[in-house]
């Protein structure tokens, strides 16, 4: 694994040894046998200053910070998760499991923590701008 190491020099330790070296996306060249970029990198999830061997392939950060709002609006709303998107199971198990009527207190703090979330993911879209 070469990493950090100019284009000439790992060109040469490629041929001088018998081992296959990889390239670990930081600008070994494409004399290497292999190379590795770190997918977040490949699929541009960060908006970041890209280093020089970074080639983005996709810009997903902009697909996933727009799908964010999208998927806290159909929480809200009820429309997520769907009756197709639950499991679901027969009324004779949920008996005998002795659910009926059973208060939960894990479900009784979804709704605050669903409000806890959509907060932090407001705050956050105001300070990106959006």
């Amino acid at each position: 694994m070469l990493e950090g190491v100019p284009s000439p020099v790992a060109a040469q330790i490629t041929e001088a040894v018998d081992v296959p070296t990889i390239g670990i996306g930081i600008g070994a060249g494409p004399d290497c046998d292999g190379q590795v970029l770190v997918f977040h990198d490949v699929l541009g999830l960060e908006h970041r200053v890209a280093p020089k061997f970074v080639r983005r392939y996709a810009d997903l950060h902009v697909v996933g910070v727009d799908a964010m709002p999208a998927f806290a609006a159909d929480v809200r709303s009820g429309a997520f998760p769907s009756v197709d998107e639950s499991y679901w199971m027969a009324d004779d198990e949920v008996e005998a499991l002795g659910l009926y009527g059973a208060t939960c207190p894990i479900l009784e703090a979804v709704p605050e923590a669903l409000s806890q979330a959509s907060a932090m993911v407001s705050a956050w879209m105001r300070t990106e701008g959006r």
